[in-house]
């Protein structure tokens, strides 16, 4: 790492590309020209120095050779605003020829900072300030020989350390030969020894310059550092940065580094960064760029379950039903799946689990309060456009495949149910019939019963019965002679069961009583329908029967009932009726009072 330097010591290293100047009116105030005012002579001299641009307090000091750059040494002497040092020979470690390249260093005021120039009014410039107006072009190619200097300057610093701790690095200084000497062939042409340079014009260096230089300086250093940091350490110092914004949910500073870091090679497979990177966007609001990122995450790791209960999340906050589907789809059977489970829809349920019935189903479908249902009834799948449940579903009888789903508000849809109901109505049992075929006394009666909720149908002439057959209701008397019962139960649904028979021979008895020749009397009116099953008339007349007295008719005794009916509250007579108690012959008296067979 770069040494950490106040700005004000940066300032002073910087001075070390500052070219050499020379100023016509002024000698350098070197050791070497004080000597030379008091008469001594150069060669008698044993030790000269030289002046340099040099950082105060640095371990290692820049030398000037005969090329115009600069090596380094550790030994040094310094002096007001500018620093000197004898060139010690590399093997002998003796003084040897002198280089003056001494600069004026300007002051640093209290603040660390250069002096700011004087501010002159507009108009006419004086003399000098138009000289130094005509030597532009001389200062620019100064900057750049001074920006090239800086690049070479480092090539010097490293020998020079290696010569302070004693090594040899790459031969001679440059410019002499094996005893550190100037060799011939690079002397002065003008006599003059080794070093010493001819008096030269020393153009004035001026604060503005200094400025300007020190500052192409500092953007060149900068740009160094910039580079290096960035080209040798980006992905590290990017994360490390993103991942501490990050860690104090400052999300919005913490974005740009995860995404730097996140578009190197090691940030591209980094699933951790690019879940970091991903969920920044999503506090920041950018979804379409969390979504990108985490597609990219999952593709890498696709069990990833922040990575997935993030990307859920943002499907539901955008109420992207479709999309949350699609996922949840993805996932399905694999053990990721546990992380959806919040964002899943609960299949509907059914009141009636599919099956065999054997009566008519009337199925109920719930589902979360926040859904609708949607059915089929023909075994397709069912979508939004399907039928929407809002009543119970009846069935009836056959094979029925019902198929529901519930969706939520913002489109996620459940799994499929599917119900298979197949509904067979089964026949009732057949009625109960007594008494058992058999030979029977006038006046027995049938009885007749039948499962809970079924309707008994019978005949009595051996017919099979219907729906139009007579209903039963309450015993049925036996009429004389042979009779052929038959019964049938129908379900509610119209479904029949089989049909009970039975085979009866009835005869009379000796002698009838009252009560059997009134049933007699009764059977004989419902066969010429003048009596209802109900005991009514055709016309809806109530009939009343009482026993009158008994005559004696072809030498049987007749017993003789008279009939009255009752309708609209009023009574009138309605008949006179007879029953022989012998052969149980029914008779009907006719006005005169004549008895007819009936």
């Amino acid at each position: 790492m770069p040494d950490e330097k106040k700005p004000e010591e940066v300032t002073r290293d910087l001075t070390r590309v500052i070219p050499v100047f020379r100023d016509k009116e002024k000698t350098p105030d070197t050791p070497y020209n004080q000597r030379k005012e008091k008469g001594t002579d150069a060669a008698a001299v044993k030790q000269q120095t030289a002046s340099v641009e040099i950082d105060r307090g640095s371990d290692t000091q820049m030398l000037a050779d005969n090329t115009g750059f600069a090596a380094w040494s550790d030994e040094t002497k310094f002096r007001d605003n500018t620093k000197s040092f004898a060139i010690p020979d590399t093997e002998t470690q003796k003084p040897t020829a002198v280089r003056d390249m001494s600069v004026e260093i300007p002051d640093l005021d209290e603040t660390g900072g250069m002096p700011e120039p004087e501010t002159k009014d507009s108009g006419a410039l004086p003399a000098h300030e138009k000289k130094e107006n005509e030597s532009d072009s001389d200062f620019d190619r100064e900057m750049e020989a001074s920006i090239r200097q800086m690049m070479q300057e480092e090539e010097f610093k490293a020998k020079g350390a290696a010569q302070a701790r004693g090594e040899r690095v790459g031969g001679p200084a440059a410019g002499r030969n094996a005893e550190g000497r100037v060799p011939a062939s690079r002397q002065p042409a003008d006599g003059r020894p080794a070093g010493q340079k001819t008096k030269r014009q020393k153009k004035k260096f001026t604060v503005g310059k200094a400025v300007a230089l020190i500052a192409a300086a500092l953007v060149i250093l900068a740009a160094a550092v910039y580079f290096a940091v960035w080209n040798g350490t980006s992905y590290e110092m990017q994360l490390k940065k993103g991942k501490e914004l990050y860690e104090e949910e400052n999300y919005t500073e913490a974005l740009p580094y995860l995404t730097n870091a996140a578009a190197t090679a090691e940030g591209k497979s980094n699933v951790e960064l690019l879940y970091m990177l991903a969920y920044t966007q999503y506090e920041t609001d950018d979804q379409e760029k969390a979504v990108d990122t985490l597609t990219k995450l999952l593709g890498q790791q696709e069990d990833y379950s922040r990575g997935i209960e993030l990307l859920a999340k943002i499907y539901s906050d955008d109420k992207n039903g479709t999309a949350l589907n699609e996922l949840i789809a993805a996932y399905k059977g694999k053990e990721a799946e546990a992380y959806l489970v919040p964002y899943e829809v609960d299949r509907p349920v059914a009141d009636y689990a599919s099956g065999n019935y054997n009566n008519p189903i009337t199925l109920t479908l719930q589902a979360a309060d926040d859904c609708w249902i949607y059915y089929t009834t023909d075994g397709s799948d069912p979508d939004k456009d399907s039928k929407v449940y809002t009543d119970p579903i009846s069935l009836g009888k056959g094979s029925t495949q019902i198929k529901a789903v519930a969706m939520n508000g913002i489109g996620v849809v459940s799994e499929v149910l599917e119900l298979n109901y197949s509904i067979t109505y089964l026949a009732p049992e057949a009625p109960a019939v007594t008494p058992d075929s058999g030979e029977y006394s006038y006046g027995r009666r049938i009885d007749v019963s039948a499962e809970e909720g079924v309707s008994i149908y019978y005949t009595l002439d051996g017919s099979d019965p219907t729906t139009e057959s007579a209903r039963y209701t309450s015993p049925v008397l036996i009429p004389l002679g042979n009779v052929t019962f038959k019964a049938v139960a129908v379900s509610r649904y119209g479904v029949e069961s089989s049909v009970t028979t039975r085979s009866y021979v009835v005869s009379m008895p000796k002698k009838f009583s009252y009560e059997e020749s009134l049933a007699l009397l009764k059977q004989h009116m419902t066969a010429k329908g003048e009596l209802t099953a109900s005991g009514a008339t055709a016309k809806g007349a109530t009939l009343q029967f009482a026993q009158e007295s008994t005559r004696v008719l072809n030498n049987s005794e007749v017993i003789v009932i008279r009939v009255t009916q009752t309708q609209n509250g009023k009574t009138s007579d309605y008949g006179l009726y007879g029953v022989g108690t012998g052969d149980g012959t029914v008779y009907k008296f006719d006005s005169s009072g004549n008895a007819v067979p009936y």
